[in-house]
């Protein structure tokens, strides 16, 4: 027998009510403005800096090889990728895959992302683990946090 401990239910958001578009896309135009190359380059996110933390360089490596070991273990899809900054990590597998190795990894990662039907599979999870403090231009800091 189970029991539901907890529960909690979001309500589905209607995109074309929230944003009030008509089925009639002739009735609204919107004008989107774009940067041009130059007023991108002169903002915050293009003009990061990159601090290490050498506590993190340390841990990096054992980052990938529990990756690595968690896939192999559980006959899972992986991708590896070493970003300015920080290293991501990309699981894929499909519904029904029973994959614990997700649980020691979690421990590790600063940020985690879930998707589907990535790499011609089912779900994909990227973790990512920073080995390096993202600062914008102005000073405020991105990333890790």
């Amino acid at each position: 027998m189970r029991n539901i401990l907890y529960s909690k239910k979001y309500p589905k958001i209607d995109i074309e009510k929230a944003m009030h578009i008509s089925n009639d896309a002739s009735q609204h135009s919107q004008t989107i403005k774009t940067k041009s190359f130059e007023e991108f380059m002169n903002s915050d996110i293009a003009k990061l800096t990159y601090e290490p933390i050498p506590e993190r360089e340390e841990y990096k490596d054992k980052f990938i090889q529990t990756a690595i070991a968690a896939a192999d273990e559980y006959e899972v899809d992986i991708e590896v990728l070493e970003s300015d900054g920080y290293i991501e990590v990309g699981f894929f597998f499909d519904n029904g895959k029973i994959f614990n190795g997700i649980k020691r990894m979690i421990a590790y990662a600063d940020e985690i992302s879930f998707m589907t039907e990535m790499q011609n599979r089912d779900i994909a999870v990227y973790l990512k683990f920073y080995t390096h403090s993202i600062y914008t231009k102005s000073g405020r800091r991105v990333s890790p946090l």
